[in-house]
């Protein structure tokens, strides 16, 4: 399984290259990033490449929950609804990034070489990958490249044509982990494939596939957050196949194939038609069976599904028309304002504030025009125009009118009104609107409202104004503390927890994690481990300075030690700690395979005590009488491993497997 087989050193820092040139940005909406940005910078490259060798090229890494895994975070979709994030803890974030990065580089050259445009066919995506001499940049302007997606379809689609959007399920939680990896192979180099051992379906295609089952504790997803280079590019890459086969799908014998544009899994398919006499009707039947066929591929294939009440069909009839299915590409993006449209860029802008208000006869609905509306605040033209006084006086009236509530899924947007602007002469009059909820009507009950403080926390806003929130976070903290986003704030303010709990069975969460690098940062004497007094932090960092650290048998079941309990299959879990206890002993006491307990026992018994003697002897009958290594004995049933069972002999036989290492001659 050995990751290190496909994952260089070289990838691995350049990914963490990658990570700590975004830490350096000033304006970080991921709330992740954040917490991680000042550890990021701290960290020198040399600690990397002490972490690669201790960690990476041993497999160790796949049995460091906190090291490799992600905390799940629930945050606000919609008026009401949550969407997944995963947070991640620094090394997690640089090895996820890795990962993405071989990716990167196995198939980049092939799907440039591709030419998809000379073939009508326009996938955009956030991140872009450059090689600058041996290492590659990543360069993600949202701005850019949804303008450029938007750019491109307003071209595409002229009166006459006949369009199919496509929306797809869940995109991001469906794609199925060996699909990808089989696409990876399917359109990287073959001499690429070699060098990083990914041919075929050797053992590093099982290990990259465990990774990802491992990092999302299932066997499919990838993780979602607001600034996630190899996200992007992993969801382009997975319908680079629908890409390819599009043209095929979509024949038909009264309409020509003219165009596809997507920006990653929103799709645009445009054709014409053969003949101008051909019906609307029959336009209509053909597109309903070219959808079906598109529908089962990606289902067949991807295993995907799309969302038929999202799918639109339309015939483009005149200008009014075209106009209107393409009003949610209203270019605000980055385009640049000319001024005598200043005004109604205002207008426009002001009149979709205004829908975030609660009335009598309640209705909400932004739509995407209304997004695009509010992009222009991005736009430095726009910005000197709406700080004129008449101009801010008018949109302060608006905002004393809005319901903040209603802003949680486009404070990403809004923020930028709130803080641009704020250290230049002036100020920004707009703040004290934020702040004013903030202080007034803030509930930390309400996911919404927590996402909406984060994001303005992320801006670094005044000492003043931050002791005052400061005092709200303490007085909710056992509120925040069961919110699995909430928790982020105590983090964050540096509250911690004083009563203390049991100890997690494999070292610290990655929520624990994150808020130790957010705090602490920096380990003393290039430990690795903010937690060394945790009987499995404690081995681990043993067993990265030993000679045990390079026997892949003692690796290997530690590894599927960690993964059985993250799981909670305490009987797998505890056939592997007794796997991983008798392989350490055979190493260790060069025994053969046809020993046994009494061996072991002969072994030790001039280091260990009684009662440790008797804990190993207790532990070997559990084995030769569990449901999943002997199911019964002379008739009688097994015992069934309990999480209580697991979890006495992993704080007993942990200690032991300590003691010996450290005494070893």
């Amino acid at each position: 399984m050995k990751i290190s087989n496909i994952l260089t050193k070289d990838v691995f820092l350049n990914a963490f290259e990658i990570c700590k040139e975004y830490a350096k940005e000033d304006f970080i909406l991921d709330i992740n990033f954040r917490l991680l940005k000042d550890v990021l910078l701290e960290t020198s490259r040399e600690k990397m490449s002490q972490f690669y060798d201790d960690f990476i090229s041993t497999d160790v890494i796949l049995a460091v929950p906190e090291m490799f895994s992600t905390d799940i975070v629930s945050i606000p979709k919609g008026m009401t609804g949550v969407r997944e994030y995963r947070f991640f803890s620094m090394y997690s974030m640089v090895l996820y990034n890795a990962i993405g990065l071989l990716f990167v580089e196995c198939t980049d050259t092939n799907l440039r070489d591709l030419n998809f445009n000379q073939k009508y066919i326009y996938p955009f995506y956030p991140t872009k990958f450059h090689k600058d001499k041996d290492n590659w940049k990543a360069s993600s302007d949202y701005k850019e490249g949804y303008s450029d997606f938007l750019s491109t379809l307003n071209q595409q689609l002229v009166v006459g044509d006949i369009v199919l959007r496509i929306d797809i399920s869940k995109y991001f939680e469906e794609m199925q982990h060996k699909i990808l990896i089989k696409i990876m192979q399917d359109y990287a180099s073959p001499s690429l494939l070699t060098k990083y051992n990914l041919n075929g379906e050797s053992n590093t295609i099982t290990g990259l596939d465990f990774y990802f089952d491992s990092l999302m504790n299932k066997t499919q997803s990838i993780p979602q957050g607001r600034k996630n280079f190899v996200s992007d590019y992993l969801g382009y890459l997975y319908l680079v196949p629908f890409d390819v086969k599009v043209k095929e799908l979509v024949k038909s014998n009264i309409m020509k194939f003219k165009s596809m544009v997507r920006y990653v899994d929103d799709i645009f398919i445009i054709f014409n038609k053969t003949e101008e006499t051909i019906k609307n009707k029959e336009v209509f039947k053909e597109l309903l069976s070219i959808e079906q066929r598109i529908n089962s591929w990606l289902f067949d294939e991807l295993q995907l599904t799309t969302n038929a009440a999202k799918t639109d069909r339309k015939i483009i009839k005149n200008s009014e028309e075209r106009r209107g299915f393409l009003r949610f590409t209203r270019k605000t993006v980055s385009s640049p304002i000319s001024k005598n449209k200043l005004n109604y860029q205002l207008i426009y802008f002001q009149n979709s504030l205004r829908k975030f208000k609660i009335k009598e006869a309640f209705s909400f609905l932004l739509t995407g025009e209304d997004r695009e509306n509010l992009k222009v605040i991005f736009d430095p033209k726009f910005q000197n125009y709406l700080f004129q006084k008449e101009n801010v006086d008018r949109t302060k009236l608006i905002l004393n009118e809005i319901t903040f509530d209603l802003t949680a899924d486009y404070i990403n947007i809004l923020i930028a009104l709130f803080f641009i602007r704020r250290k230049k002469k002036g100020g920004n009059k707009f703040t004290t609107h934020l702040i004013k909820f903030i202080k007034k009507d803030l509930n930390l009950s309400d996911r919404r409202h927590i996402h909406i403080l984060f994001t303005a926390l992320a801006q670094n806003i005044d000492k003043t104004e931050e002791v005052v929130i400061r005092k709200k976070i303490k007085a909710d903290s056992e509120i925040l503390r069961s919110n699995n986003y909430g928790k982020y704030l105590l983090a964050f303010f540096k509250i911690r927890r004083k009563a203390k709990r049991e100890p997690n069975l494999l070292g610290q969460t990655v929520y624990e994690r994150i808020t130790e690098e957010y705090i602490v940062r920096k380990i003393n004497n290039n430990k690795f481990f903010y937690d060394i007094e945790n009987h499995y932090n404690n081995l681990i960092n043993e067993l990265i300075r030993s000679p045990f650290k390079d026997e892949e048998a003692i690796i290997q079941q530690l590894i599927y030690y960690a993964n059985s309990i993250l799981n909670q299959k305490w009987d797998l879990a505890f056939n592997y700690l007794n796997n991983f206890f008798h392989e350490f002993c055979k190493v260790q006491y060069e025994l053969k395979d046809t020993d046994n307990i009494n061996s072991v026992i002969n072994k030790t018994s001039h280091l260990l005590e009684l009662n440790e003697l008797m804990t190993i002897r207790k532990f070997y009958n559990y084995r030769n009488f569990n449901s999943i290594s002997h199911p019964s004995q002379k008739g009688t049933p097994s015992i069934k491993i309990s999480g209580k069972i697991l979890t006495n002999y992993h704080h007993t036989i942990l200690p032991i497997v300590l003691k010996i290492m450290k005494n070893r001659e």
